[in-house]
């Protein structure tokens, strides 16, 4: 068994087809747009567990810059996607292998200072290192507003001028631990998530939104968040994610 990191675009055919058999209720063709999209579009590492020529475990990471000690610093932080291990390869530890790899790799060549992640099985991560910084449900999230205050948006909504306030909303609530956007970040991200939950004011303009699938309302997600190289202070809220 190899460990090592992979070329995406040369591998995406296995790193789809690894990531459907993993996560069936994405589509293949979900799949496709948000590993071109998401992944190689930003310059993405894929971390991964070969077996000869088989992929059998793997972990991408998206390189970001992330605020962080009240907003006083800029950092290169990575965020952990797509971790997953073929059923055929599991409960023999090559995760847990492949994450510390991970984390060895980005502590030697110190392009990235923290590690970031969303999952809903945070055990598995603190035993690696990583620590809760933020938790979450959507529905839990717009409980605090008036149903009739909230905005539905899907992809065949959207448009150029609410990206615009989408991401003028996003700049004015960002707080400690926020990614920087821009108004292109905003349009791929609508194409990855079913639809789009808007916070409206009385006179209209947007509070705050969240992308979000149908599916994950009830479910509590963890930001988990492990420090590399610096000592830096990581907060968030659900209104930059």
């Amino acid at each position: 068994m190899q460990i090592k990191v992979i070329d995406i675009k040369e591998y995406i055919g296995r790193i789809a087809d690894l990531w459907v058999t993993c996560f069936p209720e994405d589509d293949v063709e979900y799949v496709y747009y948000y590993i071109k999209h998401r992944l190689i579009d930003n310059g993405a590492y894929c971390f991964a567990c070969m077996d000869s020529e088989t992929l059998v475990s793997m972990i991408n990471v998206i390189p970001q810059q992330t605020h962080c000690n009240n907003l006083s610093m800029i950092i290169p932080s990575g965020f952990i996607v797509g971790v997953c291990t073929h059923p055929d390869y599991r409960k023999k530890g090559y995760s847990r292998e492949l994450m510390n790899y991970v984390c060895d790799f980005f502590c030697e060549n110190k392009k990235v200072s923290v590690l970031q992640l969303a999952t809903q099985i945070p055990e598995f991560y603190s035993g690696l290192g990583f620590n809760t910084y933020f938790r979450y449900s959507y529905s839990d999230y717009f409980k605090k507003y008036d149903k009739n205050k909230i905005r539905v948006i899907t992809h065949q909504d959207f448009s150029s001028e609410i990206a615009d306030d989408l991401l003028a909303c996003y700049n004015k609530n960002a707080k400690d631990g926020f990614f920087v956007k821009t108004k292109n970040d905003i349009i791929k991200m609508v194409h990855l998530y079913e639809e789009i939950r808007i916070a409206v004011t009385e006179e209209g303009s947007f509070d705050s939104f969240v992308f979000c699938d149908k599916d994950y309302d009830n479910v509590t997600t963890h930001q988990m968040v492990k420090y590399l190289t610096e000592e830096v202070e990581l907060k968030a809220n659900i209104e930059n994610y």
